[in-house]
């Protein structure tokens, strides 16, 4: 299960149907240790492209809260219903690209995260491993995979996969083309006051 909120306010918390830049930020926050308050000038300058390998279905979670102090008296108490959505059964690849030694301290921090990583939400823990770093145990995923999802127009937009032979470039099972589209979304910081 994950959630890639964007514009959720209050009782309603929305998720997208793939990760949000913001969100893969937050995992990248709490790989490195960094507070709510830190500069993510550097994280927000690079290149993310999200590739789908399993379209999820978008799920939502009814949350009654009881006893919830009230903003205006906080001695009274309130009941407080929301609905969260999330996508279960979904998985992505995500591509970032960006100045040479802060990708090999993401790398870093990936495989030995300071804080836990969620996909969202701190009750989504991820299910496998966050990072490919080796090429060929991905090829090795994506052969294996019942969604093979490499489409050979990605190839001149992601050079990961320019190495991969033929046999894996196929293309995605159930569209006819690629979507690629640009997302408005990037965090200022995720502090609040």
């Amino acid at each position: 299960m994950q959630s890639w909120g964007t514009y959720s306010h209050f009782t309603e918390r929305d998720t997208g149907i793939e990760p949000s830049k913001s969100g893969v930020i937050g995992i990248l926050c709490a790989a490195l240790g960094r507070p709510r308050n830190a500069n993510l000038e550097d994280l927000c300058s690079l290149r993310m492209t999200v590739l789908t390998v399993r379209e999820g279905k978008i799920a939502r979670d009814f949350h009654t809260t009881l006893n919830v102090p009230k903003a205006n008296n906080p001695n009274r108490k309130d009941t407080v219903i929301s609905n969260r959505y999330y996508l279960a059964d979904a998985c992505f690849l995500v591509f970032l690209e960006g100045d040479d030694a802060l990708v090999n301290e993401l790398l870093r921090a990936l495989k030995n995260p300071k804080w836990g990583i969620y996909l969202g939400r701190k009750s989504f823990i991820p299910s496998a491993p966050v990072l490919f770093e080796d090429k060929a145990q991905l090829v090795e995923e994506l052969r294996q995979s019942d969604y093979l999802v490499v489409y050979a127009g990605l190839q001149k937009r992601l050079p990961l996969l320019q190495e991969m032979t033929p046999e894996y470039v196929i293309e995605l099972r159930g569209a006819p083309y690629v979507e690629i589209y640009r997302v408005s979304d990037v965090p200022a910081s995720f502090y609040n006051e």
